[in-house]
């Protein structure tokens, strides 16, 4: 195996995703996030896609959010609380209170402006 390939699997191998205490005011719960994995991405990207029978692909947007939450919701050791069958369900919660959730999946995923900004100063 190449020194290098081995070293990034020995370092990767023991970095955990980011997971977040999150408060939610409104409800007064506090629930977990946790930081989206290549899989995870791979597997939202792949969701975003429908080819119909004549072959065209389109963008299905419907949902969006709710793949990102249902993805990214976890509780206190990063298991997922709900998943990818739930997001009619977790399609039916608030906005104003899941977009706190939302904003840090998304944070912890290094998906924001402000967190690709760190990165490229980096």
């Amino acid at each position: 195996m190449n020194d290098l390939r081995q070293e990034l699997e020995t370092k990767l191998g023991g970095i955990k995703t980011h997971i977040e205490k999150v408060h939610i005011k409104e409800i007064d719960l506090d629930v977990f996030c946790r930081g989206m994995e290549l899989a995870d991405l791979s597997s939202l990207d792949a969701e975003q896609f429908e080819v119909d029978d004549t072959g065209k692909v389109t963008m299905n947007r419907k949902n969006n959010r709710e793949r990102i939450i249902v993805r990214g919701l976890c509780d206190e050791k990063g298991e997922r609380l709900y998943g990818d069958k739930d997001i009619t369900l977790v399609s039916k919660f608030p906005v104003r209170i899941m977009r706190e959730v939302y904003d840090a999946i998304e944070r912890l995923s290094g998906r924001t402006q402000s967190e690709q900004d760190k990165i490229k100063k980096k």
